[in-house]
C-alpha cells in the first residue's frame, strides 16, 4: 500500500503590515544600511516612503523598541535611533524562559560554567593592563562591602568586566546577559549570605585574576569551576527544576 503523500510546502502566513515594516528597517540594519545611533525618518515621512499608513509604522516602532532594536527619544531632537548591541534584551528573554519553565536554574548556570570554559583563554589572549586593574579594582570592592544589593552590584560589574576584557562585544553580551538572570534569581530567592561565604566568594576571584594576570589558562580555568562550583553550592537548596 502506497504512504500518503506528504506536502512539500505549507501555506504562507500573510504578514501583517507592521511586520513588513519591521521586516524592512530589519533589512537595512543587517546590510549595513543603518548603524547604531543613526536615526531612522520620522514617523510620518516613513509611513509615505513604505506606503502604509502611520499606525502601522509606529506599531512597528513600538515592537522594534521591545525587541532593543531601538530607542524612541522624546523632545525636539528625539526620533527612532538604531540601538547598540544590549545585553538586556537578551536576559530579559533568558528570565522568561526561566520563570515560565522552559529552562531550569540548573541548566542556566551549566551554560555559565560552559560560558567560562571559553572565555577565560580569550581574557588571557587579550586582556590589557587596563582590564586587569579594573578587575582587581572590582575584587577590592568585594571584598570591603556587606550588604547584598553591594555584592550583587560587584558581581554583576565583575562579570561585565571579564566579558569587556574577552574583547569580543557577543561574548560581553552574552555573559552580562547570563550574570543578570543569576542574580535576579539570587535577589529574589535566596537569603543573604554570610560574611564568611562572600568573603571567600572574593577570596577566589583574587586568586583567578592573579591567574589572568600571568596568562595561566589553566589555572585560570580551574579558578573559575571553583568559583562557578561555590555559586552552585549557594543556590542548590534554593535551584528547583522547573523543566
Amino acid at each position: 500500500m502506497a504512504e500518503a503523500s506528504v506536502p512539500l510546502y505549507r501555506p504562507i502566513k500573510k504578514k501583517r503590515v507592521f511586520e513588513e515594516v519591521c521586516g524592512q528597517i530589519r533589512a537595512r540594519i543587517y546590510s549595513d544600511s543603518l548603524r547604531p545611533g543613526d536615526k531612522l525618518p520620522a514617523e510620518r515621512e516613513l509611513a509615505q516612503q513604505l506606503g502604509v499608513g502611520r499606525a502601522a509604522v509606529r506599531e512597528a516602532l513600538r515592537a522594534l523598541e521591545n525587541a532593543g532594536v531601538i530607542e524612541l527619544r522624546k523632545g525636539a531632537r528625539g526620533g527612532a535611533f538604531i540601538q547598540q548591541l544590549n545585553s538586556d534584551v537578551v536576559s530579559a528573554s533568558m528570565r522568561d524562559m526561566v520563570y515560565l519553565g522552559n529552562v531550569s536554574l540548573d541548566e542556566l548556570i551549566e551554560m555559565r560554567i560552559l560560558m567560562n570554559e571559553q572565555v577565560i583563554p580569550l581574557v588571557c589572549a587579550r586582556a590589557t593592563e587596563e582590564d586587569l586593574a579594573a578587575l582587581e579594582d572590582n575584587v577590592a570592592t568585594s571584598e570591603a562591602v556587606t550588604r547584598l544589593a553591594d555584592r550583587l552590584d560587584a558581581t554583576r560589574q565583575f562579570y561585565f568586566l571579564l566579558g569587556q576584557a574577552s574583547h569580543n562585544q557577543l561574548v560581553m553580551t552574552l555573559l552580562g546577559a547570563l550574570t543578570e538572570v543569576v542574580l535576579d534569581f539570587v535577589e529574589k530567592s535566596a537569603p543573604d549570605p554570610n560574611e564568611r561565604s562572600m568573603q571567600q566568594l572574593a577570596a577566589e576571584r583574587r586568586v583567578l585574576v592573579e591567574c589572568l594576570r600571568r596568562r595561566d589558562v589553566g589555572a585560570a580555568l580551574d579558578e573559575s569551576r571553583k568559583v562557578a562550583d561555590f555559586m552552585r553550592r549557594y543556590l542548590e537548596e534554593f535551584s528547583t527544576n522547573t523543566r
